[in-house]
């Protein structure tokens, strides 16, 4: 390997951790031990309410589907080589660099933790909080306040984090007595890089479709899988099929000297429903390269009547291996209600045997149809994240990272995006000085809220709504906050949300050389739908309302728009930690609402 790769490779495995919000509670023996009522959660454990009035049944079926996620799931083997995946990018950054052993430590607690009881309750930490019993066994007590914006397996890594405090591991910035230790935990972080291992294990139980895995772009019927490969610093690029098309095959390229992947070049096909076949004439190509000067490359098809349903390959800290697997076209229109979809012909393996084993599979009912991930143009492929559609439902994609960005890019990029069949409501984060050697005000940290928007399929879709009561947050940390830049004492915490009906589809902000104020744009979903994109027949008095502004009042000022009819449902930012943490720029995601 030349000097030029290698210190390219260096530069992707350190990837900057995700921080962890959850706080740790040094509880008592008898600090979660008496509950007014209880019943039996999988597994024999007891999860108890602490307060009956407000851990409601739903609450607690919510804990009860978190722990049994949790359970069940986490020691399986795709979570473990998930894990070593996780453990190839630690960071040396505020932490020392892992190691197998390390890695084995969280195995070990995955496998053989003993939770005695799960209460509902409150407790110290902002979301949840661990304990242990006299005789070694774990108490786990979470925050009625914070289970109904939480979905159950953002949960189950919640309670993963609070069973490593336990076990020694602390914040990047506790104390710990072996420094190896700081930091681990946040492999563990809800929807941190081990919280998309919980993601890729529930997307292979094909019992636990509803709520257990990661449904983004569900407006529109897809989904994205979890992601594979360590590379969190590389620019981003996301590939799909168009109008009517699946992945029916895979060209890979192949470093001759390395044997990482450098390359795919996923070929997709129209999917012909009514005779169970592909056309070979609508062939089309995505490109997806890094530096593939130095490669060979080899293509492979499904046959005619099969379509691409899974991803299989070896990941460290760049992609080592990979292959597809195809089913048959009729088989994935109408699954096996039991045995669901099984694998007709496997494409490849191409590459090395470098990394771990990861194994990602669309859910019944749905095809391959994109990827997303990172890559360097002058390195391997450092990340994939697998797109999947109905096959019923193979239309053009609505999603799209809005071209105008407020401020610069700057620093690493993060999306984030609601979940299932939701957009965004509300922003929360925080604001205050840039640091104490530039007394600037500016926007610290930004998260989003985002709810359910349903409708009636068969009053010709015009009962569209948005769900009543609190919305939930989107963060890969916590619900409350998230990790886009970083804080001083001296920052505030903020909190708005659109009115009832509302949503978010635009933002006023004012950024230069950082993001320095923003201010969210609601819009009524009903009218906006309506509305004939005339600007004359916008009636912005009743159907247009802004946040409050938060932040400084440095910078020049824009608005960015969703095209219309799209809306908000994510926030692409670029942000730094450390002395000068802060958000430095920052796209909409917008996607039209497209029922089916």
């Amino acid at each position: 390997m030349n000097k030029k790769i290698v210190k390219k490779t260096i530069i992707t495995l350190m990837v900057t951790l995700l921080y962890s919000c959850t706080n740790i509670n040094e509880a008592e023996e008898n600090d979660h031990r008496f509950g007014y009522s209880s019943f039996p959660i999988h597994g024999g454990v007891n999860i108890i309410a602490d307060d009956p009035q407000n851990c409601t049944p739903e609450r607690m079926n919510k804990l009860n589907n978190a722990y049994y996620f949790l359970r069940n799931y986490v020691g399986s083997v795709e979570y473990r080589n998930c894990l070593y995946d996780a453990f190839m990018v630690q960071t040396q950054r505020r932490s020392n660099p892992l190691n197998n052993a390390d890695a084995d430590v969280i195995w070990e607690i995955s496998n053989n933790f003993r939770i005695t009881e799960v209460h509902c309750g409150i407790c110290d930490g902002a979301t949840a909080c661990s304990g242990r019993l006299t005789n070694n066994t774990e108490i786990l007590t979470y925050s009625y306040t914070s289970i109904d914006r939480t979905p159950a397996e953002l949960i189950a890594g919640q309670m993963m984090h609070e069973l490593m405090h336990d076990y020694g591991f602390f914040h990047s910035m506790g104390n710990s007595a072996d420094p190896s230790k700081r930091n681990i935990e946040y492999l563990q972080a809800p929807t941190g890089v081990a919280g998309q291992c919980f993601y890729n294990v529930a997307s292979k139980q094909r019992n636990l479709m509803n709520g257990l895995l990661i449904g983004r772009s569900e407006l529109e019927g897809q989904i994205e899988l979890a992601f594979t490969g360590g590379d969190d610093v590389s620019e981003p690029f996301d590939r799909r099929c168009s109008d009517g098309r699946a992945i029916v095959g895979i060209g890979v390229f192949v470093d001759n000297t390395t044997n990482l992947i450098t390359g795919i070049r996923p070929v997709c096909a129209f999917i012909d429903l009514q005779n169970d076949r592909w056309e070979f004439g609508s062939i089309e190509t995505l490109v997806i390269e890094g530096d593939i000067s130095n490669s060979t490359y080899d293509l492979r098809l499904c046959d005619d009547n099969e379509v691409a349903i899974n991803v299989n390959g070896r990941s460290g800290a760049l992609i080592d291996r990979i292959e597809l697997q195809c089913a048959s076209i009729a088989e994935v229109e109408h699954p096996d209600p039991v045995k669901g979809v099984t694998p007709t012909r496997t494409l490849g393996p191409f590459g090395g045997l470098g990394g771990h084993d990861f194994s990602r599979w669309c859910p019944t009912g749905k095809v391959l149809t994109g990827f997303r991930g990172r890559v360097d143009p002058a390195l391997p492929i450092g990340q994939l994240k697998p797109l999947c559609s109905p096959i019923n439902n193979l239309r053009e994609r609505k999603m799209v990272v809005q071209d105008i960005m407020a401020g610069n890019p700057y620093g690493n990029s993060y999306d984030m995006r609601c979940s299932g069949t939701s957009a965004i409501v509300g922003l929360h984060g925080r604001e205050g000085e840039f640091s104490i050697f530039w007394p600037i005000n500016v926007v610290h940290r930004i998260g989003i809220e985002c709810k359910n928007i349903t409708w009636d399929s068969v009053n010709n879709n015009q009962n569209i709504h948005i769900d009543d009561g609190a919305g939930f947050g989107v963060s890969f940390v916590s619900p409350n906050t998230i990790p886009f830049g970083d804080q001083l004492p001296s920052t505030s915490s903020d909190h708005d949300q659109c009115p009832p009906d509302f949503v978010l589809a635009g933002l006023r902000v004012r950024s230069g050389y950082l993001v320095d104020q923003i201010q969210g744009i609601c819009v009524r979903l009903s009218a906006w739908r309506a509305w004939d994109g005339n600007p004359a027949h916008w009636d912005w008095r009743n159907n247009e309302r802004w946040l409050a502004p938060h932040g400084g009042s440095g910078g020049s000022q824009s608005t960015l728009w969703c095209d219309f009819p799209a809306v908000a449902t994510g926030l692409w930012v670029y942000s730094w930690y450390g002395d000068f943490g802060a958000v430095y720029g920052i796209k909409l995601i917008c996607e039209e609402i497209r029922e089916y």
